[in-house]
């Protein structure tokens, strides 16, 4: 129970809910929060799976293949599916991608649904950090075709209201 209370000195008129182009601190919390991706990176370093069960990778780190949860909603009671990592990921590729980390996926051949929970990722050279990449807080999953970011996430808070620059409010 309780409340959590934070505040940052780089916040203002451009804090956003889309996790591709948040660059500052308020931004990358508020995506922790109410959003999840494929993987986490803990404490010591160590990767766990979140919205992926598992994952694995062939002999020269170019196809990852991810199983995901079944079971997962969004926060407005849609289910999740392989749809959904597909659309956020691909939001990161091509030269007019607004994300702020699109150079980590400059090696994308593509992602590929395989079933409804699902995907592998198909690279041109390989990547053994791409895992790591993964983790990142413009790396988390949203609903698909989601341009109004309430009830987006899966995350352990839902956004009740937000004013960029001002403060955004979360339940758990």
């Amino acid at each position: 129970g309780g409340s959590v209370i934070s505040a940052s000195n780089l916040h203002g008129p451009d804090d956003t809910l889309d996790p591709i182009v948040c660059t500052s601190t308020i931004d990358y919390i508020r995506q922790c929060t109410s959003y999840n991706g494929l993987i986490q990176i803990w404490d010591n370093m160590s990767l766990h799976p979140e919205l992926a069960e598992e994952w694995s990778v062939n002999s020269n780190a170019t196809e990852y293949t991810f199983k995901l949860r079944k079971g997962v909603t969004f926060h407005d009671g849609s289910a999740f599916s392989a749809d959904d990592v597909l659309w956020s990921m691909n939001r990161h590729l091509g030269k007019d991608s607004p994300s702020s980390i699109k150079a980590f996926f400059a090696a994308v051949v593509e992602w590929k649904k395989i079933d409804s929970h699902t995907v592998k990722l198909t690279l041109s050279s390989p990547d053994a950090d791409m895992p790591y990449k993964l983790t990142q807080p413009q790396a988390k999953i949203v609903k698909k075709n989601t341009h109004n970011w309430w009830g987006a996430g899966t995350g352990p808070y839902v956004l009740d209201s937000f004013q960029a620059g001002v403060r955004s409010i979360h339940s758990r």
